[in-house]
């Protein structure tokens, strides 16, 4: 069923049955902007609890298993970081997401603590999360396996050791410098993210 509207003389086809408008408004990043700043709202004010974009399926499940499994490894690769020299280091993730696998992988190799800082409100405990995490335990060694377990439980659902794991949400990292005090942090990682920043001299200060 097709309707046309004239407006200021042009014809505005707008198609009632299939929505045409959502692939051309998803190419656009000020649409995308919107969705989330208007979603995370929902969720900051508890009017919604779910994952932004959804629960991830199976499929997605495993993908953010390999993707969380290669983040690490770049981070260990690109830094030059050993697993002798992560032992009791703090470590700073500036925006990890939609899940601490990263932080875990961090915490399983030996680190102290891990402050994960993100603009959006991510982190879930949905049922979803629990078997990823399980998933990632399951690929890691004994050894990583024991103080995995330290800091996670998720034999009912998913609890942190919140002072072994810091999740912050709602603000940006340029926000957060009168947070902590200065030197911290050992190591600071971010992937996919500097990019997104507007003020990046300020972000790096």
């Amino acid at each position: 069923m097709k309707h046309v509207i004239w407006a200021a003389g042009l014809p505005l086809l707008l198609v009632m049955t299939v929505p045409v408008w959502k692939p051309v408004a998803k190419k656009s990043k000020w649409f995308i902007v919107g969705t989330n700043i208007y979603q995370d709202a929902l969720r900051r004010l508890k009017v919604r609890s779910d994952q932004i974009g959804g629960e991830p399926e199976a499929d997605a499940q495993l993908a953010d298993l390999k993707h969380i499994n290669r983040t690490f490894d770049r981070y260990m690769t690109y830094s030059g970081l050993t697993r002798e020299a992560l032992a009791n280091k703090t470590v700073l993730e500036i925006g990890p997401g939609d899940n601490v696998g990263v932080a875990l992988r961090f915490l399983a190799a030996g680190a102290k603590r891990v402050v994960c800082i993100d603009k959006f409100v991510h982190y879930q405990e949905s049922p979803v999360h629990q078997r990823l995490y399980r998933a990632l335990r399951d690929g890691l060694p004994p050894e990583d396996q024991a103080r995995f377990d330290k800091v996670i439980n998720l034999d009912n659902g998913i609890k942190l050791d919140k002072a072994r794991l810091e999740w912050v949400y709602g603000k940006g990292v340029e926000e957060t410098d009168g947070l902590y005090k200065p030197g911290a942090f050992d190591v600071i990682v971010s992937a996919a993210v500097l990019e997104e920043l507007y003020d990046i001299d300020l972000a790096f200060n």
